[in-house]
């Protein structure tokens, strides 16, 4: 059931670049911190590529598990260390939590697979719903802060989803942070506003993914 990374593709049958590639590879804003961390785990003897696996490993299975959750079904973790499943019940109780203190909440999709012909790019959002009468787009992350880059990410989803069903008007996302360790939950409510700047910033990372080809 380790799965990760997923392909999205074209119309014409080539492969469409991952919204979450284009962020990763062209935004640096984190990468003192990154670099930070890096330092003091390798300092502390920890292989921090392997650390990387792990949180990764996690963050899929704790997915995976609030998606089957919501379906009514279990989830054989069976290929993941015990101290991947007890964080990823931590992040799935997190969620819970959030879930119930929410009065008016419906899922209308889970694993939302978009494909944009226009920008050429694909990517997944974990959730289309509407919450108190509103269509909210929403994220799940079980990393240890949020990070602005996240805007851009559930902004180019807003606009992808809004191109394939242009009708649709979303109001707004949703960044909700599961921590693996407590078991609690942190809503960030990202505005329509903050949703189309999240948008134009990502379509100036993609103008440089594609720019890079003639600099090598």
């Amino acid at each position: 059931m380790k799965a990760h990374g997923l392909k999205y593709i074209l119309k014409d049958g080539t492969r469409a670049t991952s919204v979450t590639t284009v962020i990763s590879n062209n935004l640096g804003w984190n990468k003192n911190v990154l670099l930070g961390w890096t330092k003091k785990q390798t300092l502390l003897g920890n292989d921090t590529q392997e650390l990387l696996r792990d949180a990764g490993d996690t963050g899929t299975l704790a997915h995976y598990m609030i998606e089957k959750w919501e379906e009514g079904f279990e989830v054989d973790a069976s290929d993941y260390t015990e101290n991947q499943i007890k964080a990823a019940s931590l992040a799935l109780k997190a969620y819970v939590k959030w879930k119930n203190d929410q009065k008016d909440y419906q899922i209308l999709k889970q694993e939302l697979i978009m494909v944009s012909e226009k920008l050429r790019i694909g990517g997944a959002c974990d959730v289309l719903a509407r919450l108190n009468g509103e269509l909210v787009i929403i994220d799940y992350k079980t990393s240890k802060y949020v990070y602005p880059e996240f805007k851009a990410q559930l902004g180019c989803y807003t606009h992808m989803y809004e191109e394939l069903q242009p009708k649709a008007k979303i109001a707004k996302g949703i960044v909700l942070r599961l921590d693996k360790e407590t078991g609690e939950y942190e809503q960030h409510i990202i505005s329509r506003e903050n949703l189309d700047r999240g948008f134009e910033l990502f379509k100036l990372l993609l103008g440089v993914d594609r720019m890079k080809k003639y600099f090598k």
